[in-house]
């Protein structure tokens, strides 16, 4: 039996943004470094909508060169050195697990005794491992149910080291039982079925060990290591299918009596289940159970990485634990394997890439500015010299009217003092009084008048100068000569007299 999943296969575009918006990229690849296999699994957010994009596996055995440099060239197909988000899968094998109910509620306190109680789990000193934990939920009142995580800190440095010399930047360590979960719970079981059956048992089989997981009321509350995988069974049927069968068994049992709650209702096979024809109803009798079978995420997989699920190596392989990573809904509270010191490099590489990305935007900020203002220069410089030309192709014009504007200036000029000229000669032989004649009147160009005369009497000079004063033809009069004469014994007076004409 194949449970039908919640979710449509996803459609793959071919539109690739990372490539047009490398600063928009919100892709994830999933590594796992197992004790046979290397798995790559690659998915790009593309319109909200993630999708996986690329696959590779390769057997260690089969490997002809150093890792270091396979993975190189892998980093270098997936892109992995430069954008995205890159995790790292733990198998299930190499971790140690304990469900503990702590008599606490509150997170702090949690984190406190999980301090305290981890160097108890293990035979290992703490400095040689590394731990997470994540909570499950509330048991009873003041208790919650957590699940810790234990590994060996050389076992993943040595991976996460192999990944570096690769140039393979991880951001988190995370444990593939988390990710079997999490894409059971999220992909293959609605929310309705999964109250229903309130306690069930998930067997995902790789190529060297299963992983037994027991899930009641939607939380992991159990899991145990088998190492029986796909090897054995599609390679060794007949030999070690009832070897399977038992440990299988043996696993319920523990949990049956370590947990004292509620029996496992049903099994659900995944991983590399499909590949062994007939092992759910051979399962099914001595478990006690149904074993069904459950459509694995190969079964998501586009028409351009199908050729993959075809060939013979990759029945062997589950892809479920990457798949649950990928497509986690909140991968935040998962367990995090990462040792500290390289959360601590990790962490200063996301601030010099910062502080990098930040300078180099102040410095483009500038350069624009710059080039802005330089751009404005030249442009005024530009209008400059085209001004320039323009006067100069036209100066013998501008030359041509000026003059034209002089003679026409100089025209009413001559126009207006004409006739300001008759009017004021014909006031000036009004304003002569009787015993003074004129021997010189000379009007020049700037309407200046010079009189020059004779006159009986001093005092007639002075009633003339007095007339054109008080004239509305003349002003600035003013007598700058005057000078008593005798000619043929007849005295006289010589006078000379300047003013403006208005």
């Amino acid at each position: 039996m194949v449970l039908a999943p919640r979710v449509t296969e996803t459609n793959q575009l071919k539109l690739n943004l990372r490539n047009l918006m490398p600063w928009l990229d919100h892709s994830m690849t999933v590594v796992e470094i197992g004790n046979d296999w290397i798995k790559f699994l690659r998915a790009d957010t593309v319109a909200r909508r993630r999708t996986i994009s690329k696959i590779f596996f390769s057997k260690l055995s089969q490997i002809k060169e150093p890792v270091e440099n396979m993975l190189s060239r892998v980093s270098k197909e997936f892109g992995l050195s430069r954008h995205g988000t890159v995790v790292m899968s733990l198998p299930r094998q190499l971790a140690t697990l304990r469900i503990l109910e702590l008599p606490s509620e509150n997170p702090a306190e949690i984190d406190e005794i999980i301090q305290l109680q981890v160097g108890k789990q293990t035979p290992y000193s703490k400095e040689e491992i590394v731990f997470s934990s994540r909570l499950i939920g509330r048991v009873k009142e003041g208790y919650t149910r957590v699940l810790l995580t234990i590994a060996r800190r050389s076992l993943v440095k040595e991976r996460l080291e192999t990944l570096e010399k690769a140039g393979i930047p991880v951001d988190r360590v995370e444990l593939s039982t988390e990710g079997v979960y999490d894409w059971f719970t999220g992909f293959c079981m609605s929310e309705e079925f999964l109250e229903k059956k309130r306690c069930i048992a998930v067997v995902d089989i790789d190529s060297n060990y299963t992983d037994f997981l027991v899930i009641e009321n939607k939380q992991l509350v159990y899991t145990k290591n088998l190492l029986i995988g796909s090897n054995h069974l599609i390679d060794e049927w007949d030999s070690c299918r009832d070897k399977f069968a038992e440990e299988l068994r043996r696993a319920m049992d523990l949990y049956h009596e370590e947990s004292k709650g509620a029996r496992i209702g049903r099994v659900y096979l995944t991983g590399s289940s499909k590949s062994v024809a007939g092992l759910g109803p051979v399962l099914t009798g001595p478990l006690g159970v149904s074993c069904d079978t459950v459509s694995t995420p190969e079964d998501y997989l586009g028409k351009d990485l199908r050729p993959f699920s075809q060939d013979q190596r990759f029945r062997y392989l589950s892809l479920t634990p990457l798949f649950g990573i990928i497509y986690r809904k909140n991968g935040e509270n998962a367990c995090n394997f990462l040792p500290a010191e390289n959360k601590i490099e990790r962490f200063m590489e996301i601030k010099r890439n910062q502080l990098t990305l930040t300078g180099i935007l102040s410095i483009a900020v500038i350069g624009l500015f710059c080039l802005a203002g330089l751009v404005y220069f030249y442009q005024q410089g530009a209008y400059i010299r085209e001004l320039r030309q323009k006067l100069n192709s036209i100066q013998n014009d501008v030359q041509t009217v000026e003059k034209m504007r002089l003679v026409s200036k100089l025209a009413r000029e001559r126009q207006t003092a004409r006739g300001n000229m008759i009017q004021s000669v014909d006031e000036l032989y009004r304003l002569i009084p009787n015993g003074v004649y004129l021997t010189e009147v000379d009007i020049e160009r700037r309407k200046q008048i010079l009189l020059k005369g004779r006159a009986q009497s001093m005092s007639d000079v002075f009633k003339f100068v007095s007339a054109l004063e008080k004239s509305s033809c003349f002003t600035h009069v003013k007598n700058s000569y005057t000078s008593k004469k005798k000619e043929n014994q007849n005295e006289f007076a010589d006078f000379e007299i300047q003013g403006l004409i208005k």
